[in-house]
């Protein structure tokens, strides 16, 4: 007397594990890419706006395994001043004090007063600078649970599907 050990529908089985390595990419690759877009819109909502150009320039890339949500530099030089802090608050902890002139003037409109004859505004003979706005680290704060729940979602649909 002899047993037949079967596994039913074999084929069906074996030609879904020879896809799962793709689908498992595909699967994982669009997860982060969604977690990335995610961050991207929590970090525009925590950005502070005075001329929106700040909240604009905060930019995504989603490569592979990999996402990152960050501030174009480029676009944007003052970002990482507005988000570390200036003067006593930034990380040299010291007031800003001009290098070459008597007092400290800027070009930009500080939003008061007006423009010497050279078209410069005067801020002072020494400025404190300003508080950090970490909205970047607001925005991970607040997104960390959202992005594992993607993530997660993400994994358990590819566990059913296989």
């Amino acid at each position: 007397m002899a047993f037949i050990v079967e596994i039913p529908e074999l084929a069906k089985f074996e030609a879904k594990l020879a896809t799962a390595p793709t689908k498992v990419r595909v699967t994982l690759e669009d997860a982060v890419k969604t977690a990335t877009i995610v961050m991207q819109t929590l970090a525009k909502a925590e950005a502070p706006v005075r001329t929106g150009k700040l909240r604009t320039a905060i930019s995504f890339e989603s490569r592979g395994f990999m996402g990152a949500v960050y501030p174009d530099l480029a676009r944007t030089p003052y970002a990482a001043y507005v988000h570390g802090g200036t003067g006593i608050f930034g990380p040299e902890h010291r007031a800003i004090v001009p290098v070459n002139k008597k007092v400290l003037a800027t070009k930009a409109n500080p939003g008061w007063g007006s423009a010497n004859s050279k078209g410069y505004f005067i801020i002072g003979k020494r400025s404190i600078g300003q508080r950090p706005n970490p909205f970047m680290k607001r925005a991970y704060d607040l997104g960390k649970v959202k992005t594992l729940n993607i993530m997660k979602t993400a994994t358990d649909a590819m566990v059913k599907e296989l």
